[in-house]
């Protein structure tokens, strides 16, 4: 066992999913394997078949926590994807970029992805423009 390897310091045996958490019969299996590291089982908290909210199995006295601990893959499944399809969506542009563009297309000047908008006004009709260059 693993728990050999780490020199008994480990806070918790945790089972959780279908096995773990549903068949007491397989937590004392591997638990009684373990007394001699100093895991005591609580044999009534154990025996609930389900564990569908989970909790401590141990006893008190128990050197290293025992608990059962549900999961829902579904929407850990779910939430990733969501998260990664976000990742994946291109950024909006800003409103006034995309106004600018309608109005008038030399106004949005791109570079590297990056749309900026000229805040010069045009001449009005008649008025020659002016530069202090």
């Amino acid at each position: 066992s693993y728990l050999v390897r780490l020199n008994g310091h480990v806070d918790a045996i945790v089972f959780t999913a279908g096995i773990g958490q549903n068949s007491d019969r397989i937590r004392a299996m591997v638990c009684e394997g373990l007394t001699p590291l100093g895991v005591s089982l609580n044999v009534a908290k154990n025996a609930r078949r389900s564990m569908r909210n989970g909790g401590t199995i141990s006893t008190a006295h128990s050197h290293i926590k025992v608990m059962v601990i549900p999961t829902d893959e579904e929407l850990a499944i779910a939430m990733q994807s969501v998260d990664t399809a976000q990742v994946l969506q291109p950024a909006p542009k800003p409103a006034a970029v995309s106004a600018a563009r309608k109005a008038s297309p030399d106004a949005v000047q791109e570079d590297e992805g990056e749309a900026t908008v000229s805040t010069r006004e045009a001449p009005a009709v008649g008025e020659a423009e002016v530069s202090t260059a």
